[in-house]
């Protein structure tokens, strides 16, 4: 008995232990890449943070810093997307207007914060939380179904509920998974008119514009360019999302 309480104790602590240990080198090499920022040395400095960045690890102000040594070096497109993820992470909107700034000195679409940017920015905020609110009606349609049983009821009330709230939820899902902004990393980036590389060239795209995710086939993403359906390689777009 003493083992297994033991094993039941010691496992999970020295499970902890290491998740602990590990998140410890990353927060090190972000204070340290600071350091290197404020002293200036933006290529060593941008260089721990992308580290950190692969890793799954960042901080709201190191995008930021990411952006701004981007931006310095003129690497438009990863300066937007380093904004981007700001944005994300802090929902500032003093930065879409930075980012309006840099879409205008650089000559980049996508960027013009106008209803439908500002109801996707809303929903990528909120699509979690909608989530979980469907999945805890879900829950209480449960337990009412299972408490109307019990007194004999037929809950078809409960049920038709159930349905639509599944239902809810599964195009949350859809929706959320669709709704997505990519950012054109080639600086020559082929446009199709469908997802084959025998398709007629729409156009030919410099790096840096943002466009809207209207789907994914096989290794193709359908966009929407300038009113129109066109597909992008997977690999010439870089997804906005943390």
């Amino acid at each position: 008995m003493q083992r297994l309480i033991f094993k039941f104790l010691i496992i999970p602590s020295l499970i902890f232990l290491h998740v602990t240990c590990f998140a410890k080198e990353p927060v090190h090499q972000i204070k340290k890449a600071d350091s290197l920022f404020t002293a200036r040395q933006f290529t060593q400095s941008f260089a721990l943070y992308q580290q950190s960045f692969e890793a799954g690890f960042y901080t709201p102000g190191m995008l930021l810093k990411m952006a701004f040594i981007e931006e310095g070096l003129s690497h438009k497109a990863s300066a937007m997307y380093y904004l981007n993820l700001y944005y994300l992470a802090t929902r500032d909107s003093e930065v879409l207007t930075k980012m309006e700034e840099l879409a205008s000195k650089f000559n980049l679409s996508g960027y013009r914060v106008d209803d439908e940017s500002r109801f996707i920015s809303w929903y990528q905020q909120y699509q979690f939380m909608i989530s979980m609110v469907l999945v805890v009606l879900v829950f209480l349609l449960l337990v009412i179904t299972y408490v109307q049983k019990r007194k004999q009821k037929t809950p078809y009330t409960a049920w038709i509920t159930m349905v639509i709230v599944i239902l809810g939820l599964a195009g949350n899902h859809f929706i959320g998974s669709s709704l997505q902004f990519g950012i054109f990393v080639n600086p020559q980036t082929y446009l199709m008119s469908g997802p084959s590389a025998g398709a007629s060239v729409v156009a030919i795209s410099d790096e840096g514009h943002r466009v809207l995710i209207d789907g994914k086939n096989d290794v193709w993403y359908k966009i929407d360019w300038s009113g129109k359906e066109a597909y992008v390689k997977t690999q010439s777009l870089r997804l906005v999302s943390l």
